[in-house]
């Protein structure tokens, strides 16, 4: 299909429910977030995350460089060259920083809002590329959203 032609009532529809959803979704994730850990690896990324916002660096503190003891280590979080490092990759942490220096622990969760955003636009230029058909292309981000986890 031709960029030029003009959209179908069908196609108007679904991008402005698209549109409504992804703004819901930013509002959800914004104003409902209740901070807190669920699991393990929230915590860690959380640690790294506010020891590379204080630091700049890729060490965790926690006081081992001061008081070296196994106690100090955890199970994602261990001791490598007297320093403490997690076992995650830095990616997150990096982009996360500067969320979290303006909104704390809730700009750890604003990267996630920012990814969903991505993706969905995405997987519609993706389509739309590979197909040539802007209602496959809608409906493709419509299966994104409500049959994955991209939610979450």
């Amino acid at each position: 299909m031709n960029a030029s032609i003009p959209m179908t009532s069908t196609e108007k529809f679904k991008t402005k429910l698209l549109f409504l959803i992804g703004f819901a979704h930013i509002l959800i994730s914004v104003f409902t977030i209740i901070p807190g850990y669920i699991s393990i690896d929230e915590i860690t990324y959380h640690r790294m995350t506010k020891s590379f916002s204080e630091s700049g660096g890729l060490e965790i503190w926690n006081g081992y460089r001061e008081y070296p003891s196994p106690e100090l280590e955890t199970r994602f979080i261990f001791a490598r060259n007297g320093r403490l490092v997690s076992q995650y990759p830095y990616l997150f942490p990096v982009l996360s920083t500067p969320f979290y220096r303006i909104l704390g622990y809730r700009g750890l969760f604003f990267i996630n809002v920012i990814a969903f955003v991505g993706i969905v636009f995405f997987c519609y230029a993706i389509a739309r590329k590979l197909f040539q058909d802007r209602n496959l292309a809608l409906n493709s981000c419509f299966i994104l959203i409500f049959a994955t986890f991209s939610w979450e």
